[in-house]
């Protein structure tokens, strides 16, 4: 089971759920969990335990029809790479623990628990088929340079059963879910500016695996993907030119006014699927703050400074409320031998009050004595 679990020698990796499922009186939900796992090149030759080796950091998403709202939750930290602790991605198999979620496979499937402010997750995922490798034996390209690939498996048609919870309610659901495994060195070609993918449970049992990387111009890039019938052994591979993605409808933003495909017609050797968003507004109700690899970005010190300055704020102020949330984490974890992660509320609670005794300083430290002094 050893690809099931991390691989930190790699730049990126994520371990990426999604699904729908019904509650008993049949209100209809959809969910996502995901687990990503980001290599820090600058600190691989540190040799403290302090050191943020990796960053893991996670998202989970319902999609509730009825209400018709998506809700959603994201945790980060870092992850020094060492096994055993609260943050932690097993390199034996997949058992990924961030800040109290946690992602698990075991022999009757993935067992995850999230536990958000306004939703929670507590689902178990049972394989009904085998492993599916996608590409060459599990080596996926995504762009035309060779070297553009990534080491990628999925499990298709899982069954799931549990409990979503919204706002204190709880729901006894079932559903299928589909997940997939993706590791690589690479990064992506230098002219694709989007990423398009699919992956469905056919009503018969199959499965169909379809992306693409799309260039600024929305034109494909590279395409590629998969099916595997229902008592098929091996997957039949989809080379670029055999798959295309037809934006049949669009959904505009009244927030930022952005354009959002919403129903796509696919064009593969499966044939021609319809794909179309079940709630649309859910597009919109998704920020850029539920982005955890941007958010985590945000509060980098070495650039906050400048942007703070671009808007006229107070950069020394700003740059004290970061330098804090930063050095905050690794004086807990060396004292005390835990993890503990900040995020933006802390930043906002703190920022008034240096802020404040900033200001009390300068006005009296003109006044001391300290010219004086020997």
């Amino acid at each position: 089971p050893r690809d099931h679990g991390a691989h930190p020698d790699l730049r990126t990796e994520w371990w990426y759920l999604t699904g729908h499922a019904q509650a008993a009186g049949g209100r209809a939900f959809g969910f996502q969990v995901t687990f990503f796992r980001s290599r820090v090149d600058g600190t691989q030759a540190m040799g403290s335990r302090l050191a943020a080796r990796q960053l893991l950091f996670a998202h989970a998403a319902i999609t509730d029809l009825q209400g018709g709202r998506l809700w959603h939750d994201e945790r980060i930290a870092r992850w020094n790479g060492l096994p055993g602790g609260p943050t932690d991605a097993s390199l034996t198999d997949t058992a990924l623990r961030l800040q109290g979620w946690t992602m698990v496979r075991q022999e009757r499937g993935y067992e995850m628990a999230i536990a958000g402010d306004t939703l929670s997750l507590a689902l178990n995922a049972r394989p009904t088929q085998p492993l599916l490798l996608q590409g060459a034996a599990g080596l996926s390209r995504k762009g035309p340079d060779p070297a553009q690939a990534s080491y990628y498996y999925s499990q298709p048609q899982l069954a799931v059963a549990g409990t979503l919870g919204l706002q204190g309610q709880r729901f006894e659901v079932q559903g299928r879910a589909w997940l997939d495994h993706e590791w690589s060195e690479a990064l992506l070609h230098p002219d694709a500016l989007g990423w398009d993918w699919t992956g469905m449970n056919l009503a018969d049992g199959s499965a169909l695996t379809a992306f693409q990387l799309r260039r600024a111009d929305g034109s494909a890039l590279w395409a590629g993907g998969s099916l595997r019938g229902p008592g098929d052994a091996m997957a039949r591979m989809f080379a670029p030119g055999e798959l295309r993605f037809e934006a049949l409808r669009h959904w505009t933003s009244p927030q930022t006014g952005a354009r959002y495909p919403v129903e796509w017609r696919l064009h593969s050797p499966a044939g021609r699927h319809t794909v179309r968003a079940l709630l649309d507004a859910g597009v919109a109700r998704l920020p850029l703050a539920c982005r955890p690899g941007i958010n985590a970005a945000r509060f980098l010190y070495a650039d906050i400074g400048h942007e703070v300055l671009r808007r006229g704020g107070d950069s020394v102020r700003q740059r004290a409320v970061v330098l804090l949330g930063t050095v905050f984490p690794l004086i807990v974890e060396a004292l005390q031998d835990r993890q503990i992660a900040v995020g933006a509320p802390f930043f906002d609670r703190l920022g008034m009050p240096i802020g404040i005794t900033l200001l009390f300083l300068m006005s009296v430290a003109p006044v001391l004595p300290w010219r004086k002094a020997s």
